[in-house]
């Protein structure tokens, strides 16, 4: 990921060109939400024996953690 050059006089925001920074604690606190969520879902699926649920969750967890694992955090 590059790094954002901030001119003097500019905010990070306005440097990024979206005016928007993310925020590396929102990120985090999202992802334990997926995972509890993902685990309540693995818990349903188990006790309602509905085995659709489980391909399902391995191919978004596919998608998402690596994703995430991957993102550069200044």
């Amino acid at each position: 990921m590059a790094r954002i050059e901030v001119l003097p006089g500019q905010t990070p925001a306005e440097a990024s060109g979206y005016e928007y920074i993310p925020s590396q604690a929102a990120a985090i606190v999202f992802l334990i939400l997926f995972t509890l969520s993902a685990l309540v879902h693995v818990a349903q699926g188990i006790r309602g024996k509905y085995w659709i649920v489980f391909p399902t969750l391995v191919t978004g967890a596919l998608g998402r953690y690596p994703l995430f694992l991957s993102v550069d955090i200044c």
